[in-house]
């Protein structure tokens, strides 16, 4: 989830999953697409993460960034990452 509105005609980016002991991504990532309306503050991307690098493990870690673009101008990168918890007991 993406944790505020977001603006019209911004994108999300990532990179496949990873160690959870990684603490800067492996690439610059690569376009997972338009991010989804928001509902009650949240813009659920889990569809697009999952279509492009499949079901994170679990206690492995992603790395997520928005960027939006209007009329060709870009704002900067917006970084995030988040780990996927352990199962619970």
């Amino acid at each position: 989830m993406v944790p505020a509105p977001p603006a019209q005609s911004t994108f999300a980016f990532g990179v496949r999953w990873c160690s959870r002991g990684i603490s800067v991504p492996p690439s610059n990532g690569v376009l997972l697409g338009r991010l989804p309306q928001a509902v009650q503050g949240c813009s659920d991307i889990t569809d697009l993460y999952i279509d492009k690098f499949g079901q994170p493990p679990l206690c492995t870690r992603v790395f997520i960034w928005t960027r939006q673009v209007i009329n060709v101008r870009k704002d900067a990168l917006k970084r995030t990452r988040a780990d996927v918890p352990p199962p619970e007991n």
